[in-house]
């Protein structure tokens, strides 16, 4: 039986699955981000040949969804997991007690 605490352990694989790709990809996408700002352009008598800037850009956009992406999945995984601790060390009716106190506290 669920409760409110316990989401399961497949919601919460995903979640973690789901920040580790992101990191991984965010890794990769700064890597190349890196190359392009380092070697984006060409010049030749001060003309500019190739300019990358727009995939520079792209790059960037795409970094900052990622980051995001790890920030929130893996927020949401770690809220998730402790909350299930919580509910087996000390039990699901103290754990709600606890969580009711924290949040009229917060407010």
């Amino acid at each position: 039986m669920r409760t409110f605490a316990r989401i399961g352990h497949f919601h919460n694989n995903t979640l973690l699955k789901i920040s580790i790709d992101s990191f991984l990809k965010f890794e990769t996408l700064k890597i190349e981000s890196d190359l392009l700002i380092n070697n984006g352009h060409f010049e030749h008598d001060r003309f500019t040949i190739d300019n990358e800037q727009e995939k520079i850009q792209d790059l960037e956009f795409l970094l900052l969804k990622e980051s995001i992406k790890v920030v929130v999945f893996l927020g949401a995984f770690l809220e998730s997991y402790f909350f299930e601790l919580s509910a087996i060390i000390f039990g699901q009716k103290h754990t709600k007690t606890i969580l009711i106190n924290l949040i009229y506290r917060v407010n």
